[in-house]
């Protein structure tokens, strides 16, 4: 099963949360009820236009398409009946389309709006992906044009081939105008038994800077696959989040590296991340990891608090919305721990309000989300040194 999440969507949303995650729990089980050997994704969408998605507006598009051979359905009437009922408490509406070819296709509109001033989610990844170009294998049962303005939200800018052939004539194709491919992602699914030859012709014709490869859809990579070439893998299904994951963990310098900025030596010291988004954490560990500091990731304040006390760290970079005890909360009891550590909140919160609110509880300086890693070396040198 295939999840892709809009990047232009509003990190925070004004909406009844306990519902809406009932109407996602019951549109899981309409995709899950595929038969064995067919496929299922569905996409998250602010709105349904690509240039100017229409506010307050959050379209979830979902698609089944059966094995060869069996019949589409739309759905045993509990599922159908479900999702309405869920779509309903948040004034929204399902509309399911007939029937065709094996394939079953739903669309709920749900009129949710963001938070004033909230950022897209998409900002999350910073300027790792600024200017760079991907190259992507997969035979999307979701509109390629909306997948492709989502990942531009990232400053990416991407290619859908939806066959091996597709693919190999726009790889020439970069390659005869002397393009430049960053990432180039293979659906195991999509080019099958030709995995392992496509992995082999992108290293041999891109004769430049290589591309990074990624291979969706397996676990691991195989002795045949890093033979030819591949760098790295989706794991579980192919979900928009995960690939983005994966290219960053796999290109986290490209940002530094592009800002020309040295990087700063943390050795010997040691630096706690508080942030329970997954996605955070792996660029926050990103950006630091080459500055040779011991770092810990924990996902929530009480934790923090608990790791402070074990083992004290020098720097904490404290996110301030957290699950069991807030940034705020854990920042005061962790100056009350260790008068000397360097606390840095982050936060997307840059009221002057906010700011000497963070202050008093003990914090010594902050960083807006999303974090651009210029700041970061430039904040925790800073505070570091103060130390």
């Amino acid at each position: 099963m295939g999840m892709h999440v809009d990047n232009r969507l509003p990190r925070n949303l004004q909406t009844d949360a306990v519902a809406l995650e009932e109407l996602f729990q019951a549109l899981l089980t309409w995709l899950d009820s595929v038969s064995d050997g067919g496929s299922a994704e569905a996409g998250v969408w602010f709105g349904s236009r690509l240039a100017d998605p229409e506010p307050g507006t959050v379209v979830i598009d979902a698609v089944r398409q059966e094995p060869p051979g069996i019949a589409a359905f739309p759905s045993r009437g509990y599922d159908l009946s479900r999702l309405r009922l869920t779509a309903a408490a948040l004034d929204g509406t399902v509309e399911v389309f007939p029937p065709a070819h094996g394939r079953t296709q739903l669309q709920i509109a749900l009129p949710i709006e963001g938070v004033p001033g909230s950022p897209p989610i998409g900002r999350v990844w910073g300027e790792a992906f600024a200017a760079r170009r991907a190259l992507a294998l997969r035979d999307l049962l979701l509109d390629h044009s909306l997948c492709v303005a989502s990942l531009r939200q990232t400053g990416l800018s991407v290619e859908i081939a939806k066959n091996a052939h597709s693919y190999r004539r726009r790889l020439r194709d970069f390659v005869d105008k002397g393009e430049t491919i960053d990432f180039a992602l293979i659906c195991r699914r999509t080019a099958g038994d030709e995995t392992t030859v496509l992995v082999e012709e992108t290293r041999a014709l891109c004769a430049g800077p290589q591309p990074q490869i990624l291979i969706s859809g397996i676990t691991e990579i195989t002795p045949d696959l890093q033979r030819a070439g591949a760098d790295g893998v989706v794991r579980g299904g192919a979900m928009c989040r995960r690939t983005l994951t994966a290219m960053f963990d796999l290109a986290r310098d490209l940002a530094w590296q592009r800002s020309g900025q040295e990087i700063p030596s943390f050795i010997g010291r040691r630096i706690m991340i508080v942030e329970d988004v997954a996605a955070n954490q792996t660029i926050l560990k990103g950006m630091l990891a080459p500055t040779g500091a011991d770092l810990v990731i924990v996902d929530n304040g009480l934790d923090a608090v608990a790791a402070q006390k074990a083992e004290p760290a020098d720097l904490v970079l404290m996110d301030i919305r957290l699950p069991e005890m807030d940034g705020v909360e854990a920042s005061r009891q962790i100056r009350a721990l260790c008068p000397d550590c360097r606390i840095i909140a982050l936060t997307a919160n840059a009221l002057c309000s906010d700011r000497e609110r963070y202050l008093k509880a003990g914090m010594n300086g902050y960083l807006a989300k999303p974090v651009m890693v210029d700041a970061l070396y430039g904040e925790a040198v800073k505070q570091l040194q103060d130390a």
